[in-house]
C-alpha cells in the first residue's frame, strides 16, 4: 500500500479518502507496493517557478513529478499539480475536475514508476497504462 501526504496549497480541498481511491487504482494496474509518495497541489506562479528552475521552461504546466534517486528508498517521489491549470483542462476536454486531478495524479506517478512519453512506443505504453487505471481495470 502506498502511503501518502497532500500539501494543497491552492484551490478547493480534495480530501484524503479521494487521493487514497485514486492511488489504489494505480496501484491495482502497476503495482506501486509499500512506497511513500508526497502530492502537491499549487498555483499557477509557484508552478511556473518550478518549471523554470526544474525544467528551464518559463511557463506554467499542469502537472511535474520529482522522483528519488536512491532505488533502496522507500520514497518514491513527489507530484506537483497546478490547481488552476487542472480546472481549465478539465473544462476543455468536458469532464469533472476531479476526474482531471486523477488523470494528472495518474500521469504524475507513472513518471515516478518510470514510463515516459519521450517516443511514440513509449507513449503508447504510458497511455495504455493511463487508459487503464482511468476506467479502475
Amino acid at each position: 500500500m502506498v502511503s501518502f501526504e497532500v500539501n494543497q496549497q491552492a484551490g478547493k480541498k480534495i480530501p484524503d479518502k479521494v487521493w487514497r481511491q485514486w492511488l489504489n487504482n494505480i496501484d491495482q494496474v502497476v503495482k506501486i507496493g509499500p512506497r511513500e509518495l508526497s502530492v502537491a497541489v499549487v498555483g499557477d506562479m509557484v508552478m511556473r517557478r518550478l518549471n523554470k528552475t526544474y525544467r528551464g521552461q518559463d511557463k506554467i504546466t499542469d502537472v511535474l513529478s520529482f522522483g528519488e534517486e536512491s532505488r533502496r528508498s522507500t520514497y518514491l517521489g513527489e507530484v506537483i499539480i497546478c490547481y488552476p491549470r487542472a480546472v481549465q483542462q478539465a473544462k476543455k476536454f468536458n469532464h469533472s475536475t476531479a476526474t482531471e486531478f486523477k488523470k494528472l495524479l495518474v500521469h504524475g506517478v507513472l513518471h515516478l514508476m518510470g514510463y515516459n512519453h519521450e517516443i511514440d512506443a513509449d507513449a503508447e505504453v504510458m497511455e495504455s497504462l493511463e487508459d487503464k487505471i482511468m476506467k479502475g481495470k
